[in-house]
């Protein structure tokens, strides 16, 4: 399953790409090829979309960023966003505290029940693990 961006409008992809370097720089420091390959994954963006989001990443201060979604994105598709976040922030390390207090303001901000918030936290657990073993293997060659 993918995220069907082009059913978004301009200012919902301002928002997710927004979404997604807020959540890439969560950790820290991003490095010039962080920025790199966000901005090359965010090529559904204009240049104006995508200079907001290489600000975003080259500040050195936080940027505040309210997670609340503009209206008109499905629910399902808010689900897709969710799932991709947590992929986004286990692909180096466990989930940190501050991420988890990014994710549950997202999926309450989405509208997402206390349930169903635990549940993407609970597959977090499992979706860290699964890229753990992948660069396990992936040290091997």
């Amino acid at each position: 399953m993918y995220i069907p961006i082009d059913q978004f409008t301009k200012d919902q992809k301002l928002w997710y790409g927004r979404l997604i370097a807020s959540a890439v720089k969560m950790d820290g420091a991003v490095s010039p090829d962080e920025i790199e390959f966000v901005i090359h994954t965010l090529h559904f963006l204009d240049n104006e979309q995508k200079a907001i989001v290489q600000l975003i990443l080259k500040s050195k201060a936080d940027i505040p960023f309210n997670t609340t979604p503009p209206p008109g994105i499905k629910r399902k598709h808010l689900a897709m966003i969710f799932t991709e976040l947590i992929s986004l922030m286990v692909s180096d390390s466990e989930i940190a505290n501050y991420e988890k207090s990014f994710l549950s303001e997202f999926g309450v901000n989405c509208g997402f029940s206390k349930e169903e918030i635990e549940t993407f936290t609970q597959w977090a657990g499992l979706a860290f693990q699964t890229e753990k073993k992948r660069r396990e293997i992936l040290e091997k060659f």
